[in-house]
């Protein structure tokens, strides 16, 4: 079944899949690979995108995310794309997205990269979060089977303090 075919089948809104027909009709499997998750990224920041976002991940699949439940309690691994969009809600519910910037995909055959900022601020504290992030994807029969993210979710949460011997010079 097509990816077009399947959110359509969930009922979602096809204004949100713009790119769909792009998506069906890219000969090679680095293009779709592309478009795939170009969209993903697309119905991540749109807000009602859940029915597309799910038919747009493969009901089994792997969300590798940095875990620290000290910063970001709702976060850690899932293998399944409910968990996965859970994951999203459960984000967007504690914190307000300022900013993002996702860079272009860089894609061969069934896997792809993307690397991006994002600046967020946390409902419960007000305090603004900036987090450089590469994804990795895998996307097999056009669906998201694999996601593993790198980013600095951890905040250092004091002054660093590196010892003067360290550094080679003195410091005052």
């Amino acid at each position: 079944m097509s990816l077009c075919l399947q959110v359509q089948a969930l009922g979602a809104d096809m204004s949100m899949l713009q790119n769909c027909s792009t998506v069906l009709t890219l000969g090679t499997l680095t293009e779709q690979t592309r478009a795939v998750v170009q969209l993903y990224f697309e119905l991540v920041q749109a807000s009602e995108a859940s029915a597309a976002l799910s038919a747009l991940l493969a009901p089994e699949m792997v969300w590798d995310v940095p875990h620290n439940s000290l910063v970001i309690p709702w976060s850690g691994p899932a293998q399944s794309r409910e968990q996965v969009v859970d994951f999203i809600h459960q984000h967007r519910r504690r914190a307000n997205p300022q900013c993002i910037v996702v860079n272009p995909v860089m894609a061969e055959g069934c896997h792809a990269m993307v690397t991006g900022e994002l600046e967020t601020r946390l409902i419960a504290t007000g305090e603004l979060m900036r987090v450089d992030f590469a994804f990795r994807f895998t996307v097999l029969a056009g669906q998201i089977t694999h996601i593993k993210v790198y980013e600095s979710t951890c905040p250092v949460p004091e002054p660093v303090q590196v010892p003067r011997r360290l550094l080679g010079r003195s410091v005052h």
